[in-house]
């Protein structure tokens, strides 16, 4: 039985109003930390088969809580996914996929972000991020009591230090009241910089002081003059960027323990999107929905509600992130749609139960595509011809040989889901309010998204 896009429409409304859970408020997680390192492939950290020395940190808390191995981003750009992430919609829906429109418009006033939910809850809010394409400009600071960017109060950049320096200053007076607070960075994003007793620490290597946008410029322009020396020395650097990343979630986890908050806080690991390290011959992210885009870690850390140990193989979306944190906290949203679905029957000896759900991305700069990945397959669309490639992701895991003529039927039915999915945000799109204009950007974040590449 094939449903209508209305019928789906509707779906989406019952699932949200139905999100909450027999926990009462007193029972809901003291904290909830949100960690959101950009641009982090999954495969750079240990748990997910980098090798031990490469997240330690990272990976005790993937063994003392819970492991998806499959999480997939819905956009393989910044600003979409994280828009997505904070509320449980797909980029094309909430329309932050052409950041810097002159006429963009502010969030519709009937989205109901994370940060704005958590505060109904009675959560005192606040987050610690690096500007750019997170920025209060794009509308995420809403919901939060205190939103912390480059330039807030003349303070500095500094990447994973300073955030978390002010991160640990904010917990140190705040930890006594019930908070949400989301800490991000761009510590693992280009340009790549050498650090002490990490990975790239050789400075006989090829970029011993670190690789940026000249060098991916002018490989990209001559990619055979790019040898595998200076490709593995780049993977280090970034290795190292991990690795330093890592030491930073160990100092948080230790402070959470000294404030006696660890076992009461509900910590989410994620990130935004990969990179790629020239499998398509570029360094960098936006251009595809290829796994070494969308494949991203997930992590979901409480030890007084999730057992240790749990190990999720079953595919994940990011947009699940949102709902299941409101069943953990007892949460219920009047109105809101929600594209996602709660984690938590995972987390039970039920889990094997789970019907198995696709997981949707999109991808609005280089090129126009959009993607489902269901089972063993994925499907890329290409959006404005057309086209479809369709990938058996079990025989082909690298995405070289497309199976759209070969295996025509499973291309179609693919390319169906994908449109049904594609027309339903469109659908629920219309009914929303459009906010008003914001405007121009400032000067300030102009630099920003030049400082990270997006802007010449």
């Amino acid at each position: 039985m094939r449903y209508t896009g209305l019928v789906l429409i509707l779906i989406f409304l019952i699932l949200c109003l139905s999100v909450t859970c027999g926990r009462g408020k007193d029972d809901a997680p003291h904290a909830v930390i949100f960690i959101l390192i950009d641009t982090l492939r999954a495969d750079g950290l240990g748990c997910y088969g980098a090798g031990e020395k490469a997240s330690p940190r990272i990976d005790a808390l993937a063994r003392d809580g819970a492991l998806f191995r499959r999480a997939i981003s819905p956009s393989s750009r910044t600003l979409p996914s994280i828009m997505s992430i904070m509320t449980s919609l797909p980029p094309s829906l909430h329309g932050r996929i052409y950041p810097m429109e002159d006429k963009l418009k502010a969030l519709s006033p009937d989205i109901t972000t994370l940060a704005e939910a958590l505060r109904q809850r009675g959560y005192r809010t606040a987050a610690f991020t690096e500007g750019g394409y997170i920025s209060s400009f794009f509308g995420f600071d809403r919901g939060f009591d205190f939103y912390r960017e480059p330039g807030t109060s003349g303070e500095q950049k500094g990447g994973v230090k300073e955030t978390y320096r002010h991160a640990e200053a904010w917990l140190r007076k705040n930890s006594g009241n019930r908070f949400f607070l989301l800490l991000h960075t761009y510590q693992t994003h280009l340009p790549y910089e050498p650090h002490e007793d990490t990975f790239q620490a050789d400075t006989s290597l090829p970029f011993p002081q670190g690789f940026g946008f000249d060098h991916k410029g002018k490989f990209e322009a001559d990619p055979s003059s790019l040898s595998e020396k200076e490709l593995e020395a780049v993977r280090e650097l970034y290795r190292g960027e991990i690795q330093y990343v890592d030491r930073y979630i160990g100092k948080l986890v230790t402070l959470l323990k000294e404030l006696d908050i660890l076992d009461r806080s509900l910590i989410v690991f994620t990130s935004d999107h990969g990179d790629e390290f020239f499998e398509r011959l570029h360094f960098g992210h936006s251009r595809t929905l290829f796994e070494e885009l969308v494949h991203v870690p997930l992590i979901f850390h409480y030890p007084e509600m999730i057992p240790s140990g749990i190990i999720v193989d079953q595919q994940v979306s990011l947009l699940d992130i949102f709902p299941t944190i409101m069943e953990l906290c007892s949460g219920k949203i009047e109105g809101n749609i929600f594209f996602g679905r709660s984690l938590m029957p995972f987390l039970s000896e039920a889990a094997s139960k789970v019907f198995a759900a696709p997981a949707y991305s999109e991808v609005y700069r280089y090129n126009y595509l959009a993607s489902i990945r269901f089972k063993e397959y994925k499907y890329i669309l290409h959006l404005r011809t057309g086209k479809g490639e369709l990938y058996n992701l079990v025989s082909d895991p690298g995405e070289r040989n497309s199976l759209v003529e070969k295996e025509a039927a499973t291309a179609r039915e693919m390319h169906q889901k994908l449109t049904e999915y594609l027309q339903n945000a469109a659908a629920v799109r219309k009914t929303l309010r459009q906010g008003g204009a914001v405007g121009a950007p400032e000067e300030e974040l102009r630099e920003e998204l030049k400082a990270l590449g997006y802007l010449q």
